[in-house]
Order: structure tokens, then sequence, then C-alpha cells
């Protein structure tokens, strides 16, 4: 559970810093945080996944695009039929 709990302390960072980010990166680029902290910003998904695994090792840290709204995305599965 140690690491749900650090997930949702990085997601709650980049949350707070999202007007921010809005304001000092290009929309698009992709955002890192790891311990609460913004890692750094990149304009490619490889690339801010490549530096959270260097940067923060073991640990686990966030990745997430930075866009003008949030937008969600919607995972449909098959139903069971009995």
């Amino acid at each position: 559970m140690i690491q749900m709990a650090d997930n949702q302390t990085n997601r709650a960072a980049y949350e707070a810093q999202l007007p921010v980010l809005r304001q000092r990166y290009p929309l698009g680029h992709f955002a890192v945080f790891a311990g609460a902290e913004l890692l750094g910003t990149y304009p490619t998904y490889g690339q801010a996944l490549r530096e959270g695994y260097q940067c923060a090792g073991q640990a686990d840290f966030f990745v997430k695009q930075i866009t003008s709204k949030e937008e969600t995305q919607h995972v449909v599965t098959p139903l069971a039929v009995a």
C-alpha cells in the first residue's frame, strides 16, 4: 500500500501545481513528479518516462500530460453474461 500512497501524493502535487504548469510550460508536454516534487517537463512521454526512471529509481513517480483541461479516459470492459 505504500506505493499507492506515494502515487496519490504525486498526483495531488501535480493537481496543486497544474495552474502554474499550464502557464510556465508548453501545453502538451509531460510533467514528471516524484516525492511530491516536479522533476521536470518533457516534450514526449518517452522522455518523461525515461527521466522518471533515472531520477526516481525504484520509487514511485507520476507522469501526466499538461493540457488546457482535464480529459477523462474511459475504459470499457466486456460484461460477463450469466
